[in-house]
């Protein structure tokens, strides 16, 4: 799969097709929040006036990790830009996301039990990173399944919310550094390019 992928920040306008991929809107919670960690006020706002930034260019659908705070944040955008559009609710941004294997991943699950008993997530990292884990489909396999599942079949792009960790790794799977992880609502374009 040919895929140009480029970072994108609010302000800039979106791509005209393909995905756009973003971080959800600014929260509460430390670094590696539990599921429950919803967006600020300064979060809301934020993600507010990123929609108004994208009203000349709406997109096609809105995709989102169930994770409440990613659904929150289309909530938000869609309310900025007064696009009006139903949030698509897909696992594939996130909970689990295109790189565990499965639903309920026991490996995966060791693998977070011992992050948080020694706040210690390198394992993020280390994946995005090409570093093959337990339980987790290799960076690039996921970055393709989530191409290959999310990529509009018309014309326009589609708005997907997601995670930083997802996002870093689909980045540096084709090819852009990924560092910094994306910040709340920066995330990348994805297009796919034909074979010539």
């Amino acid at each position: 799969m040919n895929v140009n992928v480029k970072r994108w920040t609010p302000g800039e306008q979106p791509p005209s097709h393909g995905i756009l991929l973003i971080r959800h809107g600014p929260r509460t919670s430390p670094d590696f929040p539990p599921l429950s960690a919803m967006l600020t006020p300064e979060g809301i706002d934020d993600c507010i006036s990123c929609g108004r930034g994208m009203t000349s260019n709406p997109p096609i659908a809105i995709f989102s990790s169930p994770v409440r705070r990613c659904l929150d944040t289309g909530e938000r955008i869609n309310e900025g830009a007064e696009w009006g559009f139903d949030i698509i609710e897909s696992e594939m941004l996130g909970h689990p996301g295109p790189f565990v294997i499965g639903k309920i991943n026991e490996e995966v699950n060791k693998l977070v039990a011992h992050a948080q008993q020694n706040d210690d997530w390198s394992f993020l990292r280390r994946h995005v990173a090409g570093e093959d884990l337990p339980g987790m489909r290799n960076r690039f396999v996921g970055a393709e399944n989530l191409v290959k599942e999310l990529y509009p079949s018309e014309n326009g792009y589609v708005l997907c919310i997601s995670h930083d960790s997802i996002i870093a790794a689909i980045m540096a799977a084709f090819g852009l550094d990924p560092e910094p992880w994306p910040f709340p609502l920066e995330g990348c374009s994805l297009v796919s390019i034909p074979f010539s």
